[in-house]
């Protein structure tokens, strides 16, 4: 099934190819945490794989990931490559990398971290027996959290790959990322965790270090990355103090961002829909 934002339109051509596909377009859900939360509501099965509209899979995609769910893990993810990535600008590469250099390949299979909502299957039953609200906004990092401490750790299996190919303005990015950052602060320190408020405010100036420092040592691990990464240094830094003022206002306002709507792609100007 797909959740679909309304600016996308009513999307008839991709009803008449795929009549099979239920496409169901949400007025008041905008936003990729909105309409995650649409799909995987409305999602049947065991076990549900969620992506985004900008992501080709592989080939093998699904039967990675649900092969490896039914024995590792209480969720699963994989990698997310930069799509066409010889013809991306500097910028392109940049805005790639702020959201995925922590899943780019070479990755090694097991427990992880962290997984992208962008390429993660979830076994309903363990959504269900969270106390999160996952079916009315869909905060991955608070979910995948919250699924870790049930006791059965996430699982990265890297042959699970998608590539990723957005294409946006930077003025749209940078909104993007602030936003993106606001709403990640101010929902990282709800109950029961609101007593990590005043560390996380005091502790927000070094974020774009903390940021960037990661990015660099994970681009150090292959020397094409490297120099991708020193080429959108300037880039890379505007992004992440994009993200890192949203976050703290974020702690400081507890408000969430007047809008959450993803950055349209230059060429279509249309926003995520979710998978």
């Amino acid at each position: 099934m797909i959740a679909a934002a309304p600016t996308l339109g009513d999307l008839r051509h991709a009803r008449r190819r795929f009549p099979a596909v239920q496409i169901d377009i949400h007025e008041r859900a905008t936003s990729p945490v909105d309409l995650a939360a649409k799909a995987l509501a409305r999602a049947r099965g065991d076990v549900i794989l969620l992506t985004e509209d900008h992501c080709v899979p592989d080939g093998d995609w699904v039967k990675s990931l649900t092969r490896t769910i039914q024995r590792s893990g209480s969720a699963v993810g994989g990698a997310v490559d930069p799509l066409d990535l010889e013809r991306m600008t500097s910028f392109d590469w940049a805005f790639y990398y702020v959201d995925f250099y922590r899943y780019q390949t070479p990755l090694t299979a097991g427990i992880a971290d962290s997984l992208s909502v962008c390429n993660v299957a979830y076994r309903r039953a363990n959504l269900e027996s969270l106390d999160e609200p996952w079916e009315a906004s869909f905060h991955e990092t608070r979910i995948h959290t919250a699924l870790a401490r049930k006791g059965a750790p996430l699982w990265m299996e890297p042959r699970a790959r998608v590539q990723a190919g957005r294409r946006v303005f930077r003025g749209d990015a940078l909104r993007e990322r602030y936003s993106f950052g606001r709403y990640y602060g101010c929902r990282r320190i709800e109950p029961p965790h609101e007593g990590s408020r005043l560390r996380l405010l005091l502790a927000s100036p070094l974020l774009p270090l903390l940021l960037v420092g990661r990015m660099a040592r994970a681009s150090a691990r292959d020397d094409k990355r490297a120099r991708r990464f020193l080429r959108s240094l300037p880039d890379i830094a505007a992004l992440v103090l994009a993200w890192s003022l949203g976050e703290a206002l974020g702690y400081l306002t507890r408000r969430e961002p007047a809008t959450m709507e993803a950055a349209p792609e230059r060429d279509a100007a249309a926003p995520r829909a979710s998978t």
